[in-house]
Order: structure tokens, then sequence, then C-alpha cells
């Protein structure tokens, strides 16, 4: 659940980067699927280069945050339940790919020298563990065709546009997409949204087909459609190949006040999450 909120959330996590005011903005996510839709709402608190969220779900107990330092180039993860956090930034991506390759290379080695019956059981399994070792689809995407509708709504008092998102012949997305001046700190939103999609690529590249890295590919599409319209989405919905609604982020306000720096650190009392024994 968390990590498909931080997916689901991640537009509005970049979203909130004025370099000149403390702001809040908060989402809710709702994802459609079998029995009842499964609600969230994120609240995400800047300053400056400085952005924390706070993810809850609606639906259940679960809950998250996370806090990104952009002048740092670092990510924190808090786990509320464990209190404890764990800091991802670059060198620390480095050393678990290094790492993983390694294991990997070993593991290929051993599979190497089994009977073939044995080696195929073996190849499965690793694959259900360790999703990276799956094979990389290679199947061919058709280029998104973005279709302006002529249409304008209001989010949040914000004015946007809508479009629509079409691929292989079917609709995959609908947006309403503000103007960049429309929200406070426009222009260096745009740099905090390139900052932070920037971030989430190099973990992708430091664990290709990873399946949590999967989660992000959504986002890093409507990224796409941002620097294409030049604006924001203040809301879109997600559409199933067979037409169904599976997922909508909305802005449900916006707001600014001051923001105490400390609260861009992991609360009191928690603790630095190490990494797994034979990943440090």
């Amino acid at each position: 659940m968390f990590y498909r909120c931080v997916a689901v959330c991640l537009l509005g996590f970049v979203a909130g980067a004025p370099s000149f005011a403390d702001s809040i903005l908060e989402f809710q996510s709702t994802e459609f699927g079998q029995g009842q839709p499964i609600v969230g709402t994120v609240q995400i608190s800047t300053s400056g280069a400085n952005t924390r969220l706070e993810i809850n779900s609606v639906s259940s107990a679960e809950a998250g945050g996370m806090i990104f330092h952009g002048e740092r180039g670092e990510m924190i993860i808090l786990d509320h339940a464990q209190g404890s956090y764990m800091i991802i930034d670059q060198a620390r991506m480095n050393a678990m790919a290094s790492q993983l390759s390694q294991a990997m290379t070993q593991m290929q080695e051993a599979l190497a020298a089994m009977p073939p019956e044995q080696r195929a059981l073996a190849e499965q399994m690793m694959q259900r563990q360790f999703p990276t070792a799956a094979p990389k689809q290679t199947s061919k995407q058709s280029p998104d065709i973005i279709n302006d509708l002529g249409s304008h709504g209001a989010v949040a008092g914000i004015k946007c546009r809508n479009y629509e998102v079409m691929r292989d012949g079917r609709k995959v997305r609908e947006l309403c997409m503000s103007d960049w001046d429309d929200i406070a700190g426009g222009q260096e939103t745009a740099q905090a949204l390139r900052d932070v999609a920037g971030f989430f690529e190099s973990m992708r590249q430091a664990f290709p087909g990873a399946g949590a890295m999967e989660a992000f590919d959504r986002q890093q599409e409507l990224f796409g459609h941002m620097n294409e319209l030049d604006g924001y989405p203040i809301l879109y919905r997600d559409f199933s190949a067979s037409g169904a609604l599976e997922r909508q982020v909305i802005l449900t306000s916006a707001r600014q006040e001051d923001v105490s720096p400390g609260f861009f650190e992991p609360p009191e009392g928690y603790k630095l999450q190490e990494l797994p024994q034979g990943m440090n």
C-alpha cells in the first residue's frame, strides 16, 4: 500500500516546491478495482528545496512519510510504525546496485552448474524473489497522443484545461492541466519537478527491472506530459485496457504557512535503519 500511495501521489510531491515561501498542499487519491475503492490522502509541506509528504490511507491504518532534500540530493523514507528511517542518496544507490550485481552474478554462476531441470526450477524461484532477474519485456509501445478537448475546469480554485491521452487507439488518461503561472512559484516548481524526476530516474538506472521502481513508470509518463504541455495536472484519471477507471488523483487544497526547518528532518527518537546484512 505504501509504494502504491507513493506512486499515485508522486506528482503532488514534486508540485509542492516553490522556493520563495512555505506551503502546504493536500491531495486525495482513489484507486478503483475489486471491492471498495482504496482512498488515500497526502499532505505536502515545502520550504525552499526541502519537501516532506505524509501519506495516509483512509481505507486502512497504513501511513508513511518521505522527505526530499533537493540541495543534498537525498531522500529520507520514514517508517512511523517502527519509529525508524532510511536514507537514500546516489552513493547508497551505487553501493546497493554494486552489491546486488555481484550477488546476481554469483547466483547465475551457480545456476549454470545445475542440471537443466533443476536449473529451470531455480530460475523460476529467482524471478519470483528477485524481479531484477526476470527477463525485461521488449514489446514496443505506441507513442502517446495528447488531444486537447477544448474545455476547461477548476480544481481547488485553480483553473485548468482538459486533455486526453490516447495509446494504441484507446484512452489511457485524462488530465486537467493548470498553467505554471497559476501555481505559486511556477517556474521554481518546474525546476523542483526536474530535480525529483532526475532522482527517481537515477533509482531506476541503479535497479533496472526492480518491481518497486516499476511503480513509478506512470509518473515518468506524466512528467513527459507536463513537459509537452508546459503545465501541471491538478487532476488526472487513469483507465485500464477495458476502459474502466483505475485511479484518480485530485488537488483538494493549497495554503501557505510557516513550516519549521526541523520538520524536514527525521522525527526525534527515530532510529536510522541500516542497509540489510550483506548490502553494506
